[in-house]
């Protein structure tokens, strides 16, 4: 497949910027898969089948779960999708498959290598440090701001690869 000024991808793949960018997003690939595992430790992720405290269609009976006669499912997590890790590895995975896009569309158009090389690790040092952050925080508009500059990474990255590849 030829690209522009001649290259193949195979040449352009084997420049040393875009074979690092592509270890910043195997670094962030690595790093999702650790929240992967540990998020099946975390208590809200334990579903429980019905049991003797359980009524035929697997609901709480009583107070047992609120402190009130309202029935609530079994098998549905105590803290719905806002657990910390949860929050944590979908923050990891979201980011990942961002990335991914972005440095497919590089790859595949001849892009910017250098450029593109530091804004990815920029993007998986930011995403390291938000997701250990997530643990702790869980605030919508911390996640609106941080989202809104993931999104500007992804479009620089992008917009280089049009700019300079394409």
């Amino acid at each position: 497949m030829s690209i522009k000024n001649g290259l193949t991808v195979d040449t352009f793949t084997q420049q040393g910027h875009v074979r690092t960018a592509w270890i910043a997003y195997f670094t962030l690939f690595v790093f999702w898969g650790l929240f992967y595992c540990l998020r099946h430790l975390s208590k809200a992720e334990r579903n429980h089948g019905p049991g003797p405290e359980h009524d035929i269609e697997g609901r709480h009976t009583t107070e047992e779960r609120h402190g009130s006669s309202e029935k609530v499912p079994a098998w549905k997590l105590k803290n719905g999708f806002h657990s910390p890790l949860k929050r944590a590895h979908r923050l990891a995975f979201e980011n990942m498959m961002l990335l991914l896009t972005v440095l497919v569309l590089d790859t595949f158009g001849s892009g910017s290598g250098r450029a593109v090389m530091i804004i990815a690790w920029i993007y998986v040092g930011f995403t390291i440090l938000i997701s250990l952050t997530e643990l702790m925080i869980d605030n919508r508009y911390y996640r609106f701001m941080y989202s809104l500059m993931f999104y500007g990474l992804t479009l620089a990255i992008g917009g280089l690869a049009f700019k300079q590849g394409w």
